[in-house]
């Protein structure tokens, strides 16, 4: 089993994970993988003179917890602080320039990431924006960064990639749910509203889910509620709740020997062959071949 390639910058005891391009589209055909992965991934301690620029953007998102120290994030110009902790999304494909303090150079944790349901992790009206993580949480955040790297230590298996993977989507689930239940992210204009009819969506899958569902329960025009879904989750609202449907479907193929026309009906589709494609289109195989890979 071949390793990943670990490599240093120049900082003493940092981590440094890069996952071979080439297997990232290896990755891509097993779903578990494909709605979201880890391509990199390190811990940077005392980093003086650390300093990145990418003039046109990363293929990925990237974020970035500072465990100590500052720095500095400029995200299409506009520069934010980035203190002990405090956490931060770059969102791909954005123009960025980062680095530590002088005087009080930072230790980071960071990893890059995709996925067709990266966006859930991080609503486009949360990234870009620094938050503060309560010490409690940033006790539980550097744990979960073990689980990262330990399995990345190993090599990239599929199962070892899943296990990175998982750590860091419950980082990112701890960082933002956080802030959430706050009032001045509750007050981001449309993220209570989009939040409410994404609990709408979950409770009633079983149904047959509109556009004008939304603007009934909301009350607000069909133009806006595309605007706010696409601010706040990066998708339309019928293609956010198609990948609900898909995301709950993959939970009981994994989880249940339910058959998969029932399964169906369960996230809402009358019509079997119409689901089966629907879940090739977004998860990129079959219902039975995703859970022939579940249970592998």
């Amino acid at each position: 089993m071949a390793k990943i390639r670990e490599k240093g910058e120049g900082f003493p005891k940092e981590k440094l994970y890069v996952i071979p391009r080439s297997m990232l589209d290896v990755f891509n055909a097993n779903p578990a993988l494909r709605g979201f992965v880890i391509t990199d991934a390190g811990y940077f301690p005392h980093a003086r003179y650390h300093l990145r620029q990418r003039l046109h953007g990363c293929e990925q998102n990237i974020f970035i917890y500072c465990e100590e120290g500052e720095g500095f994030v400029s995200i299409d110009g506009v520069v934010t602080r980035l203190c002990s902790g405090q956490a931060i999304t770059i969102p791909e494909r954005t123009a960025h320039l980062y680095g530590a303090s002088k005087d009080r150079p930072w230790s980071i944790y960071w990893f890059h990431f995709i996925g067709d349901f990266s966006p859930t992790y991080v609503p486009r009206a949360l990234a870009s924006r620094a938050f503060q993580i309560s010490a409690t949480s940033q006790s539980v955040i550097q744990g979960l960064f073990a689980q990262v790297f330990t399995p990345l230590s190993r090599g990239y298996t599929h199962r070892y990639l899943l296990a990175a993977s998982s750590a860091a989507a419950l980082i990112l689930s701890l960082t933002y749910e956080q802030e959430y239940l706050t009032t001045d992210t509750l007050n981001i204009p449309g993220v209570r509203v989009i939040e409410d009819l994404i609990a709408y969506a979950q409770s009633h899958l079983t149904e047959d889910i509109t556009l004008q569902s939304f603007t009934i329960r909301s009350h607000y025009s069909p133009s806006r509620i595309i605007q706010l879904f696409k601010e706040v989750t990066g998708y339309s609202p019928m293609a956010f709740v198609q990948h609900l449907r898909m995301q709950r479907a993959c939970y009981y193929l994994d989880a249940t020997q339910e058959p998969i026309n029932r399964i169906a009906e369960y996230v809402g589709f009358s019509d079997q062959f119409y689901f089966s494609r629907v879940f090739r289109k977004i998860i990129g195989v079959s219902p039975r071949e995703y859970r022939k890979v579940a249970h592998t």
